[in-house]
């Protein structure tokens, strides 16, 4: 009750200052941002502005913000898997088949580059119940009229409600934006580093012994932690080739100065100086992709380890397994891409890149004759170190027109990927700005399984499978109305798919089989009283692949009010989140992995949380009841993940305060 009373204490202090000072912040200036993939296609170039609204705020959760989708083992900074089957078909070399910590993990891909007038600060900061602290600051500066520079550090720190729940998360990066003023030559780069610690528990021994006790909580695990720690460095940048004709008297003067005024090529209008008529003839964008990335993936445990696997550990006084990934990336590809959305005039667009990357993956062999502690911190490494070659061609018309399309195919020579293919393309029906919009998709992927699926050693389990490759046939349709519907749905046909089965060790599934889903999103809302629904539906034609719910849906309602003479708006509602019955996949902390079970099947299980958002000027805050049915008793505890059980009612209050000079 002390916690609960302090958040109660802070979140009221809090709105009675602000709205005493609200008078004295001026409104916020609207702040620009991108993703490199924006950037590098004048087609993906969708200028997006900082979220300002209140609308969702109550959904903070770091590993997928705003995605209600997601099963996770009852702490934030703990591993979580997404409810929605999306595989991953854009990465060519993948570890794991599920990443848990991946919406935990900065990414260069998914970093926004903010391009802000001056200054841009944004302070976020969540407190709840057993000492949940959640905290980020951005920053963001234009240094000089096109150099941005941006940084963010992130931390969570959460000792959890039961037993060996802790996670401590930090993750921090900084990045440039910088395009010179003759307009030929951008640059992004970034610096990320990324670091996970969580206690793991393996789960309760018996979970109907604590549904009829909660304080006998016994755990497989009371001494074992996971650390995930990653370091990254990433550089992109392009070069508009081409040069200026000076048309004098029908005279041609050829110049490739850079300080020369920008005109577009195919512009038939050209300006007229004295000097005569100027022209621009592009000869496409040199792009250049530099990455370094070292991983390391930890188990540790000082106890005897517990017998999750039936063969014996190898070593039985301790663990300590240590796995390092090295990854070395260069690209070079070539395009006709101007930098520039308005002068991308060209009825056809094409991209060629080709890729290379070195592998270096090292893990632990426990195969000694001198004793435990004499290696402990230096036992041997099997090393595996591999080239790839990727060779990639996609093209795009322009998508400022009613009806386009696009398309590309890469395929991976040498290594563990070799012969890797990817072959997918899309048509459009309404320009991307336009209230309605509708888009067919189709995607022929074959694949190597995750490496970790077909090669793992550690102190518990070892295998080394050779896999056919994965073959995914993916038809898909996508209906938006702008702000009000989304509709969508997927069709895939799996061949040779590979999970982790009943035992947690890697299984493939040699048969052809389906899945599908569906699902549609809108927003609805008569006066003060307002609501958001999501429902979607899953079908999966085999009972040897991953389990997921055939339903799940999530409904917001709430009453939206302007308070204090308009000082205050705010929004009063209730979450509802709710999931079919299933058998929902279990955690492996040896392998990080989430694993198929047999042993437990969940109810028609629902969520309901009580919330209320509210935005003061350039301040949004929320306060929320996180899982209000927690306080009727009879209630059986609900396990997302078995067995780790939802904490009961908690109070969350979080805000967040932006600066914009």
């Amino acid at each position: 009750m002390k916690g609960v009373k302090t958040i109660i204490f802070l979140f009221f202090s809090f709105i009675s200052f602000a709205i005493l000072h609200a008078e004295e912040t001026e409104s916020p200036s609207v702040i620009p941002w991108y993703t490199q993939g924006m950037l590098e296609s004048p087609f993906t170039f969708q200028q997006k502005f900082v979220d300002t609204t209140h609308t969702a705020f109550q959904l903070y959760d770091f590993f997928a913000p705003g995605n209600p989708f997601v099963a996770g083992k009852g702490n934030v900074g703990h591993p979580s898997r997404l409810l929605e089957f999306k595989p991953d078909t854009d990465n060519t070399f993948s570890l794991f088949s599920n990443d848990p910590y991946q919406h935990y993990r900065f990414q260069h891909n998914h970093i926004h580059f903010f391009r802000p007038k001056h200054v841009f600060t944004d302070l976020f900061y969540v407190t709840g119940a057993d000492r949940e602290q959640l905290f980020y600051g951005l920053h963001s500066q234009r240094f000089q009229e096109k150099l941005y520079v941006s940084g963010k550090y992130r931390i969570i720190n959460s000792p959890g409600q039961y037993s060996r729940m802790a996670a401590r998360n930090s993750n921090v990066y900084l990045s440039v934006d910088y395009q010179d003023p003759g307009e030929r030559y951008q640059l992004l780069g970034s610096f990320i580093s990324n670091r996970i610690e969580t206690h793991e528990s393996g789960g309760l021994r018996n979970h109907i012994a604590f549904e009829e006790n909660p304080v006998r909580d016994s755990v497989f695990m009371y001494s074992a932690s996971s650390n995930y720690r990653e370091t990254a460095i990433h550089l992109n940048h392009f070069y508009r080739t081409g040069f200026y004709i000076h048309e004098e008297n029908g005279q041609d003067d050829v110049s490739g100065s850079d300080n020369d005024q920008h005109v577009d090529s195919t512009d038939v209008s050209l300006p007229v100086d004295s000097a005569g008529e100027k022209r621009f003839i592009n000869l496409g964008r040199v792009n250049h992709h530099f990455s370094y990335q070292r991983r390391s993936f930890v188990f540790d445990e000082k106890a005897p380890p517990s017998n999750f696997y039936q063969n014996t550990a190898l070593e039985s006084s301790f663990t300590h397994d240590s796995t390092y990934v090295h990854t070395i990336e260069n690209q070079v590809s070539w395009s006709n891409y101007p930098i520039y959305q308005e002068d991308a005039t060209f009825p056809f667009n094409f991209r060629l890149s080709l890729t290379h990357r070195m592998v270096n993956i090292q893990q632990p062999i426990y195969e000694w004759d001198s004793e435990p502690e004499e290696v402990k911190d230096d036992y041997p490494m099997s090393k595996v170190r591999f080239n790839q070659v990727i060779p990639g061609v996609s093209i795009e018309s322009d998508k400022s027109r009613f009806f386009s399309f696009d398309g590309f195919t890469r395929l991976t020579l040498g290594g563990y990927n070799d012969e890797d293919l990817d072959i997918g393309g899309s048509v459009y029906l309404g320009r991307a700005d336009h209230h309605n919009r509708f888009q067919a998709s189709v995607l022929l992927s074959q694949k190597e399984a995750p490496y970790f699926s077909s090669r793992y050693s550690s102190n518990y389990v070892r295998w080394d499978k050779d896999f056919e490759k994965t073959n995914i046939v993916n038809v898909s349709a996508r209906f938006l109305q702008k702000n009000n519907l989304s509709a969508h749905a997927n069709y895939y046909l799996l061949t040779n798919a590979v999970f982790m089965n009943a035992d947690a060790l890697p299984e493939q599934n040699p048969d052809a089989f389906s899945v599908f889903t569906a699902g549609v999103s809108a927003q609805l809302g008569i006066g003060v009283l307002q609501s958001r629904h999501s429902i979607l539906y899953q079908y999966v034609g085999s009972e040897r692949f991953d389990r997921l719910p055939p339903i799940i849906g999530y409904h917001s309602v709430f009453a939206d009010l302007s308070l204090f003479d308009k000082a205050m708006y705010a929004q009063i509602g209730f979450d509802i989140l709710y999931n079919s019955p299933y058998k929902p996949m279990a955690y492996m902390p040896v392998i990080m992995q989430f694993y198929s079970q047999e042993s437990y099947e969940s109810a028609f299980d629902i969520y309901v949380d009580a919330f209320l958002t509210a935005k003061i000027k350039r301040t949004r805050f929320f306060l929320k009841l996180q899982n209000i049915l927690g306080i009727i008793t009879d209630i059986q505890p609900v396990y997302p993940v078995p067995f780790y059980p939802l904490p009961e009612t908690a109070f969350k209050f979080g805000l967040s305060w932006m600066f914009y000079d």
